[in-house]
């Protein structure tokens, strides 16, 4: 029998680390909804921005089509002759030195060559 209360006892300890670890793992997934919500985020923010992009496309589009140079000046300085340079430091570059895949190919082929 004295196995039997020890046993029961130790199974007992377990069950109550288990039901604390639970806890604590709920607390903190709902504590974590509660701070994202908090955060204050105007929806419209961001549509200002696109607006005046979509305007500038509408009236590229209904003009009649530009020459050339008229395309370059306005494009000048930015990513497109619509878009210009806005939201341009936001972009993410890639400052790697990796080979370009052409070359990484022609490397692959003349390996195989020889």
């Amino acid at each position: 029998m004295k196995f039997m209360k020890d046993f029961i006892s130790k199974i007992h300890a377990v069950r109550f680390f288990i039901v604390i670890l639970f806890s604590a793992i709920l607390v903190i997934s709902i504590s974590n909804v509660a701070i994202a919500k908090t955060v204050k985020n105007d929806p419209t923010e961001g549509t200002v921005q696109l607006n005046r992009i979509q305007q500038k496309a509408e009236d590229v589009a209904n003009s009649a089509p530009a020459t050339l140079e008229e395309v370059e000046e306005r494009s000048k300085g930015g990513l497109n002759e619509v878009q210009g340079s806005s939201d341009q430091n936001k972009m993410k570059l890639s400052n790697d030195s990796q080979p370009a895949v052409v070359d990484q190919i022609q490397t692959a082929i003349e390996k195989a060559i020889k």
